[in-house]
């Protein structure tokens, strides 16, 4: 096990990432149940390392608004941890099922991007203005539906994370 919770240390680097990628899965288990909570975990730790993320935290739709659903296998699939070690054993031994999780690859690709540049003026407004300018396009065809948001934002906040553990199938 890799990082400050293992016994292996691999700090953010290309040595760490050549490691990694003598691996087929990552475990990208989150430490918290949470909406739309997928950190780099899941994008830089497996993603960019061509390793299958086999992730853990937010439901199954959260990260399919972001990434095709065939490309990762969600542990919430999965009745019992035998059933999900069982299948990985399974993809592990099938070539064809392994690699079906890599044809997102044909479509496109994951580029690391810092935080820090996100937060730049240009790339804060660029990201704005595009955003206006999709929902104008959207507003003029006739296909434009609102956002739902929550009438009571704390509400949401507060109840966005389950117990940790709660839908993690501990059944053996």
């Amino acid at each position: 096990m890799y990082g400050s919770c293992g016994d292996l240390p691999c700090p953010r680097d290309e040595q760490c990432n050549l490691e990694l990628r003598k691996h087929k899965f990552y475990l990208a288990l989150e430490n918290s149940e949470c909406r739309d909570y997928i950190t780099e975990k899941f994008w830089r730790n497996a993603l960019l390392n061509d390793i299958v993320p086999v992730v853990y935290g937010p439901p199954r739709e959260d990260y399919e608004k972001v990434f095709p659903p065939e490309a990762f296998i969600h542990v919430q699939d999965f009745h019992s941890v035998k059933e999900l070690a069982d299948y990985l054993i399974e993809v592990d031994k099938d070539e064809s099922l392994y690699n079906s999780y890599f044809e997102w690859k044909k479509f496109g690709s994951v580029q690391l991007t810092l935080e820090a540049w996100l937060m730049e003026p240009e790339q804060i407004c660029s990201s704005v203005v595009s955003r206006l300018l999709a929902d104008e396009e959207k507003i003029r065809s006739g296909t434009y539906s609102p956002p739902k948001f929550p009438e009571d934002w704390l509400q949401w906040w507060n109840g966005s994370c389950t117990s940790h553990g709660s839908s993690y199938p501990i059944e053996i």
